[in-house]
C-alpha cells in the first residue's frame, strides 16, 4: 500500500460523528466518508458464531448496512482514534459511545474497519465489532 492510500482514508474517515443522526440524510453519509468508489464493497462482520456477515455494494448500500447495524441505537458516536498501514489495506481503529433507544443504555466499545483504497478512492470497506478480528483480516493479529 502507498502512502496515498492511507491519506485517502484519512481524508475521507470522519474524525468524529453520530452516525445514527447521519442516517436521517443518506447523502451525508456518504459525504461524511467521502472518496467512495460508487460501487464500493461495504461488509459489516458479525462477531457471533453461526451469524452471516452482511454485504452491500454501493453508496446506498453503505446506508443500508448502517441503518441495519444501527437499529437498536438512539445514538452512535464513532470517533476514529488511529490509521495504520496494513499493506494493501488501511485499518481503521476507533472507538464508539452508543446509547440504546430501550433504556438509554450507554455501550462503549473499541471496533474497526479495514479499507482498501485503489485509484484514489475507498473500493471496499469491512466494519468490525472486533478489533481482533480486523487485526487478523489484515495478519496483524496481537
Amino acid at each position: 500500500m502507498s502512502q496515498d492510500s492511507l491519506e485517502v482514508v484519512r481524508a475521507s474517515w470522519p474524525r468524529e460523528v453520530d452516525v445514527v443522526a447521519l442516517l436521517t440524510d443518506g447523502e451525508s453519509l456518504v459525504e461524511a466518508f467521502g472518496a467512495l468508489a460508487p460501487d464500493v464493497e461495504v461488509e459489516f462482520v458479525a462477531n457471533a458464531p453461526g451469524l452471516p456477515d452482511a454485504r452491500y455494494r454501493g453508496a446506498e448500500g453503505l446506508a443500508d448496512g448502517w441503518r441495519d447495524w444501527l437499529e437498536p441505537y438512539e445514538s452512535y458516536w464513532l470517533a476514529a482514534d488511529e490509521l495504520i498501514d496494513a499493506g494493501r489495506d488501511v485499518l481503521v481503529l476507533a472507538r464508539v459511545k452508543a446509547r440504546t433507544h430501550r433504556d438509554g443504555v450507554v455501550i462503549e466499545h473499541a471496533p474497526a474497519a479495514v479499507c482498501t483504497v485503489q485509484d484514489g478512492q475507498i473500493v471496499r470497506a469491512r466494519f468490525y465489532l472486533d478489533r481482533d478480528q480486523a487485526l487478523e483480516a489484515v495478519g496483524m493479529r496481537q
